[in-house]
């Protein structure tokens, strides 16, 4: 039964793999995922759990056993002046540990001259866990797009404003299997798959600056793929620190829309990950992630990040008659190389971005 849920996974990856990913229109995909998501790079679709995993995987709460929330923020993204990212979730079990349900949502804020961005996207996630190291997900999409930007002649007279407001619906695939004792006892592998934008949805705007013009562009559409092998280095005791490594890896594929050049890129977003566990409860983290085949137009950087994760059983040592889950997250995420090539479009030459999420889940 192992290998039959394994060769499941693998062929709804082959099946997939024509899809193209896309970002946020005009946004950055990658700080749609949480702190937590980020923290654990392009290995988080495998192995990111809690609440907060909605913003990677909607299988990732198939073996919930409980009820929770997390709220997280982001600061400071790329080529703007002002950004910020609001990203929230909540999951529920219907069935502990084979049946939940899920809701997530994600808003980014941009803010230029003469100019702003806003994308949301708002999710219902349902999970299924068909065997015991197999679950499955799907995800109701809505996503909004507003933006505003002065239309200038060669003299910089402006001519006017365009405005751009709409919503558009799709669904979304997820699954996730785990594979334990793979080398030796009490390791584990997890793999992790999810696809958005299935029926490949398309948003109408007027975007062009020489002269108005409506045009009809893609929805975000991506797929994340990756894994992670969680590695204990020390006979897990009561009390002890039970170091558990965690090596992943993974990659996003996305296809961008770039709206004033009217052209679309196709880049990847392959990335490492080194993660080590502690008393079952805390997780320090660096992950490493390249962009490829972006836009020329708009330069790219190797990212690195760094995280903190917190699981703190506070239920238990309050004492209280059930067990709740305090959850605190922190990323710190900067880019690599020389970024003055476009630090003009920024009010400060601070490349360097922070997301901090907080939950609590109450489990049975």
């Amino acid at each position: 039964m192992r290998y039959i849920s394994l060769l499941i996974v693998v062929l709804t990856v082959i099946a997939a793999t024509e899809i193209r990913a896309q970002d946020e229109i005009g946004s950055v995909l990658t700080f749609s995922l949480g702190a937590r998501g980020l923290a654990l790079g392009q290995a988080a679709v495998a192995t990111a759990e809690g609440p907060s995993a909605l913003l990677t995987n909607s299988a990732a709460i198939g073996g919930y056993s409980g009820y929770g929330a997390t709220i997280g923020y982001g600061s400071s993204l790329p080529t703007t002046t002002d950004e910020s990212t609001l990203q929230g979730a909540v999951a529920g079990t219907l069935l502990p540990g084979t049946l939940s349900l899920g809701a997530s949502y994600i808003k980014s804020n941009l803010d230029g001259m003469g100019w702003y961005l806003r994308n949301s996207l708002a999710r219902i996630h349902a999970a299924y866990r068909p065997m015991e190291n197999l679950s499955v997900g799907v995800s109701l999409n809505s996503y909004r797009y507003e933006a505003s930007y002065v239309r200038r002649d060669e003299g910089n007279n402006v001519l006017g404003t365009i405005d751009d407001d709409v919503t558009a619906f799709d669904f979304g695939l997820s699954a996730r299997y785990e594979l334990r004792s793979v080398a030796f006892g009490d390791d584990a592998l997890q793999i992790g798959l999810d696809i958005e934008n299935l029926i490949d949805t398309k948003v109408k705007l007027e975007h062009r600056i020489e002269f108005p013009a409506e045009v009809e562009v893609r929805k975000p559409q991506y797929l994340r793929f990756g894994a992670a092998w969680s590695i204990p280095l020390a006979p897990n005791e009561g009390g002890s620190l039970n170091p558990t490594l965690i090596v992943g890896s993974g990659i996003t594929a996305a296809r961008d829309y770039f709206l004033y050049k009217d052209t679309t890129s196709y880049p990847l977003y392959p990335g490492v990950t080194l993660a080590l566990r502690l008393w079952d409860m805390v997780t320090v983290s660096w992950n490493r992630e390249e962009e490829t085949n972006a836009f020329s137009a708009i330069p790219s950087y190797p990212m690195q990040r760094l995280g903190i994760m917190a699981d703190l059983p506070i239920g238990e040592w309050l004492k209280l008659s059930y067990p709740v889950m305090l959850s605190v997250d922190y990323c710190y995420w900067t880019e690599l190389g020389d970024t003055s090539i476009i630090s003009s479009l920024r009010r400060n030459d601070d490349w360097n971005r922070n997301v901090l999420a907080v939950g609590i889940s109450v489990l049975r």
